[in-house]
């Protein structure tokens, strides 16, 4: 009888503490408090960590001006002094784009914002060849050259006038054509001679040789392209809007970047829509009780928070404990965010190229701003998968794939 009853109250007791653990692990479930871990590891870190740990807002832009581009000469001082041994600023823009952009899928939107020279290469740096054509003519038309824009139906490239010559450099498959004397060609060239000069290996010493530009580059499919009759000259988008530089982090407030929030964004390209998990973002971790607006020059992709009523775009969005997570699927140009009620701590991510990141010393001279380098965890860790990772050997891509196919597995449908 004694033995009965003692198992019975081993029993009562794992089951207390059963329903404990179930408790615990339901409340984490259903709250992501924090929804990211990390610790600070320089030597290995992934991630850099901005947090502001004094009781009023924190101007913060000359630490954003350190990380980001935020007008021309930013953006011109650095392809110069990064790519200072090549010869012509011209070609130099050309070198940056094709080592700070990435991806060959379905662009976000299809819309003109979205070939803000700037805002394209801080907040995404992933589209299709018309996208990374735009770019490249508005960086060539901030070195005060005139630029023209060549759309053949299966593929965009953009064109440089250098003394009264257009001259042609294609973004998306890293190639240019040259004749038997090393000369840069244009397109009305390869027009009439695309079978020659495109099939043929012709190089100049500015030329890269990667797999995309043997792949793309030089293939019988693309001189088929240049001999297209369809083909026109397109204009340049009129990207005008204004982008805010003056960034200030609310009290207590935190950035880290470059971050996965796993969550899946929605790609669109006229009547082509495709989920994603591979990007970057920037994620502002802000404690409850903050009533203002957050203004960020970056693309705004979603929030997460247990209690908080947030305006974005005319739309207002109630975030509660049974409906935790935005997720947007529609993008626009960066606008200021009105937090109108928050009884509970919000994140704000916002999509960051990842390309575009270097962990440096940093330093402010606000003793209220911290700024560390961190090691976050793989679930959180940004990845991306681009065409620069089939130039490092069949080792590396074959991880790369894996983890992509892991990321896509482990990220929530919705």
């Amino acid at each position: 009888m004694e033995i009965v009853e003692n198992r019975n109250f081993g029993i009562m007791v794992a089951r207390k503490y059963i329903l404990i653990l179930i408790t615990l692990l339901f409340s984490l479930f259903k709250s992501y408090s924090q929804s990211f871990s990390y610790k600070e590891n320089h030597k290995s870190s992934n991630a850099i960590l901005i947090k502001n740990i004094g009781d009023e807002n924190e101007d913060i832009s000359e630490i954003w001006e350190k990380l980001f581009f935020t007008d021309n000469k930013s953006l011109l001082d650095f392809i110069n002094k990064r790519y200072s041994s090549v010869e012509h600023d011209y070609i130099r823009a050309w070198r940056f784009m094709i080592d700070f952009t990435w991806g060959v899928g379905i662009p976000l939107t299809h819309e003109e914002w979205y070939h803000h020279h700037l805002l394209f290469l801080n907040s995404s740096g992933s589209g299709f060849c018309d996208d990374k054509s735009q770019v490249l003519a508005k960086i060539w038309q901030a070195m005060d050259y005139d630029a023209r824009l060549w759309d053949f139906q299966t593929h965009v490239v953009p064109e440089v006038k250098i003394d009264d010559k257009y001259l042609l450099f294609d973004p998306t498959f890293h190639s240019f054509y040259c004749d038997e004397n090393g000369e840069i060609l244009g397109m009305e060239e390869l027009v009439n001679n695309g079978n020659i000069y495109i099939v043929k290996n012709i190089f100049h010493k500015e030329k890269i040789k990667t797999f995309w530009y043997k792949r793309m580059g030089k293939s019988k499919k693309t001189a088929k392209n240049y001999k297209n009759n369809q083909r026109k000259i397109i204009d340049i988008s009129k990207t005008d809007f204004h982008i805010n530089n003056k960034v200030y982090l609310p009290a207590k407030s935190s950035i880290i970047f470059p971050f996965y929030p796993r969550f899946r964004l929605t790609k669109t390209n006229f009547n082509k829509n495709k989920k994603t998990s591979v990007y970057s973002a920037l994620c502002i971790h802000i404690p409850e009780k903050f009533i203002g607006e957050i203004d960020i020059p970056l693309i705004f992709i979603g929030a997460k928070s247990n209690a908080a009523k947030i305006i974005f775009n005319h739309n207002i969005y109630d975030l509660n404990s049974k409906n935790n997570k935005l997720v947007l699927d529609k993008f626009t140009n960066p606008k200021p965010i009105r937090i109108r009620e928050m009884e509970d701590e919000l994140e704000l991510f916002f999509l960051v190229n990842p390309l575009i990141f270097n962990i440096k010393d940093i330093e402010t001279e606000n003793p209220e701003i911290k700024i560390s380098a961190i090691k976050l965890k793989n679930k959180n860790e940004s990845f991306t998968l681009t065409v620069q990772d089939f130039d490092r050997g069949f080792v590396h891509l074959t991880k790369q794939m894996i983890k992509f196919g892991l990321r896509n597995i482990s990220t929530p449908k919705r």
